[in-house]
């Protein structure tokens, strides 16, 4: 039949073979690698859920500028239809007193107009004063 040998080898083989297969079942579902496995999953699932947030903040304020841009739109539409409105309905020969400063020219932001000189100031005079306390 077989030889003593070959039986020795045969079983030697099939002793390592279960150890190793031992040896990497036992690895797999030790706490350790169950947790690490764990904590895996829900580093991803809380990362897709940033990304998520993300998306969404990104439609609010595109959704929201899209409004406000409508919004100035709306807002110049009615400018320009009191505007015409004042130059078609005023009957005063005398127009200049009868116009009013918003009608006849937009004015601007007076750091838009200043000069580099003068802007300083006008950041200087924007900016809030600090308060001192009261000394004892």
């Amino acid at each position: 039949m077989y030889s003593i040998s070959t039986l020795v080898l045969v079983g030697i083989a099939a002793l390592l073979l279960g150890a190793g297969i031992g040896l990497l079942t036992g690895r797999r579902m030790t706490p350790d690698t169950r947790k690490q496995r764990e904590l895996e999953r829900n580093l991803d699932r809380l990362l897709q859920q940033q990304k998520d947030y993300q998306h969404e903040v990104v439609e609010h304020f595109t959704d929201t500028s899209k409004l406000l841009n409508n919004l100035a739109e709306s807002y110049r539409d009615v400018h320009n239809h009191l505007a015409s409105g004042a130059n078609n309905l005023c009957d005063d020969p005398n127009w200049a007193k009868c116009r009013h400063p918003w009608i006849t020219r937009p004015r601007r932001h007076p750091l838009l107009l200043a000069s580099s000189t003068k802007s300083s100031v006008w950041i200087k005079a924007l900016k809030p004063r600090r308060r001192r306390r009261p000394k004892f």
